[in-house]
């Protein structure tokens, strides 16, 4: 279809950056005026658009044409396991993807964008063009400043505001030894303790069955162990899975776990293989020394608990940082045994009340009842569980907020150096 141009006082252009057509009189050449559309402060040119927009408009049915965009939104999912980026589009909302690096399966959340809703065609003429408004005064360019006027006041830059969440005053025992008890966590807890109890209660069965010599007896007892041996296999893989989300979403100064593990095994297995393999490879200084001295000394005994106890942590948070089961060594991570020692000191004495308090509790529960031990046992492993890991995810806070300020008073100090040079 063709339309007739006008042969009237008016100037057409185009706003440079929504792109949306204007007009104006002639006599405005030159001025300065806002476009409707997106507020831009447009000088307006002496000479309109060339264009033949005024001579000739197509057709096109609703919602195409080249004047419409059509672009897909793709949200970002990250992997709530091993961090890995994916993208997803609007109509996956809602739904789960599943990770192709290690198997886990993520949430797709809502889309984080909202793209502004401006009509440029509201409040156009019948030719389709927008009226500009009044006429701005034109803004001055103040001139630069001279030597004198540079006073160190003016060279100074803004300081950086951090926007880091800041540590609690007192990281090992703000919300640590509740966590367990709160909102966010207790379903979890007894979740845990009843799969527990089911294996408890088939671990028992299986002694009692054991105790028979009848042939039918033994079939039973080896039933029973084998269910419990697999119920306690997943119960292994899934706390470990419960372990790492707490390090990880408690390191990243999270108060409650974003998102718990899902019923997936791989993911659950893929848990495992970080603190198994870490646990595993903490003994073997133990090991080690347990070979060189004589068994039945004292000190034989003790060092593979100890070596447990000291490098569990270290190794395990070295997996995280390297983003694999299987690196073991991470030299960030053992630089801050120095850089942060009084965090591992706390880390290392709040464990170790930790571990006394639950075995003396044991105790106790044994000289009542042994039933009373089981009981109390269960209890004492999940909670010191969910209490050990929400430890150590509050040390790799405290590190990485330790590590975080070095570098920050590095920059800070470096950037007083280039203003006192200048």
């Amino acid at each position: 279809m063709t339309k007739t141009p006008t042969n009237d006082d008016s100037l057409r252009f185009v706003c440079p950056q929504c792109q949306t057509w204007l007009k104006t009189s002639r006599s405005a050449a030159g001025s300065r005026h806002h476009c409707p559309c997106c507020h831009l402060a447009i000088e307006v040119p002496c000479e309109p658009s060339t264009s033949d927009r005024r001579d000739e408009y197509a057709l096109h049915p609703e919602g195409t044409g080249p004047s419409v965009v059509q672009q897909a939104t793709y949200i970002p999912v990250i992997c709530h396991l091993c961090h890995t980026r994916m993208y997803a589009t609007t109509d996956q909302v809602g739904t789960t993807m599943t990770c192709p690096d290690c198997g886990a399966t993520t949430l797709v959340p809502p889309s984080p964008f909202r793209p502004p809703k401006i009509d440029v065609m509201a409040g156009a003429d019948d030719d389709g063009y927008r009226l500009c408004d009044a006429a701005l005064p034109p803004s001055p360019t103040p001139p630069p400043p001279t030597p004198e006027e540079q006073t160190p006041v003016s060279r100074k830059k803004k300081k950086k505001v951090s926007r880091r969440k800041p540590l609690p005053e007192h990281p090992f025992l703000s919300g640590t030894f509740s966590f367990p008890f709160s909102s966010g966590t207790l379903g979890v807890v007894i979740a845990l303790l009843g799969w527990e109890a089911v294996v408890q209660w088939l671990l028992v069965i299986n002694f009692q069955f054991r105790q028979s010599q009848d042939p039918r007896a033994l079939f039973a007892a080896a039933m029973f162990g084998g269910i419990a041996g697999i119920l306690g296999l997943g119960l292994l893989t899934y706390a470990s899975a419960c372990a790492l989300a707490i390090v990880r979403d408690t390191a990243n100064s999270a108060d409650q776990i974003q998102e718990w593990p899902g019923l997936s095994f791989l993911e659950w297995l893929f848990a495992g293989l970080y603190l198994v393999g870490s646990f595993v490879m903490s003994l073997l200084p133990g090991c080690a020394v347990t070979g060189l001295l004589h068994k039945a000394s004292p000190l034989a005994t003790l060092a593979l608990p100890v070596s447990a106890f000291v490098m569990f942590p270290l190794l395990l948070m070295s997996t995280l940082e390297n983003g694999t089961p299987f690196g073991l060594i991470s030299l960030p991570v053992y630089r801050t045994l120095w850089t942060s020692r009084k965090g591992w000191m706390a880390f290392y004495g709040l464990t170790a009340m930790l571990i006394l308090d639950a075995v003396a509790l044991t105790i106790v529960a044994y000289w009542i009842h042994p039933l009373a031990a089981t009981v109390v046992a269960a209890l004492v492993q999940v909670i010191g569980w969910f209490i050990y890991f929400r430890l150590l995810g509050r040390l790799g806070w405290y590190c990485a907020d330790r590590s975080f300020r070095a570098a920050e008073a590095a920059e800070n100090a470096e950037e007083e150096d280039d203003e006192d040079d200048a």
